[in-house]
């Protein structure tokens, strides 16, 4: 498998950044815990973020939640267990 991002990747405008992380592990039928979610924020720095709505974020953060979503299905050498 391959991971891929876009200079300005698609989310959910009104779903927090967890939120829609958690959806797309659902879309792509992965276990969905707690854990993974937040370690999937934390590799990009948007832990403390969490909460907040994709809309209320800079491109910056939206670009970082692409690539957690780009890593959530572990693609071959990367450093997530």
């Amino acid at each position: 498998m391959v991971g891929s991002i876009i200079e300005y990747p698609g989310f959910y405008e009104n779903l927090s950044l967890y939120e829609n992380i958690s959806l797309h592990l659902q879309y792509e039928k992965q276990t969905i815990t707690d854990e993974k979610v937040m370690e999937l924020l934390k590799l990009v720095n948007l832990d403390q973020q969490h909460y907040k709505l994709f809309s209320q974020t800079s491109l910056g953060m939206k670009q970082r939640l692409g690539l957690a979503r780009a890593l959530a299905h572990n693609p071959k050498n990367t450093f997530i267990r």
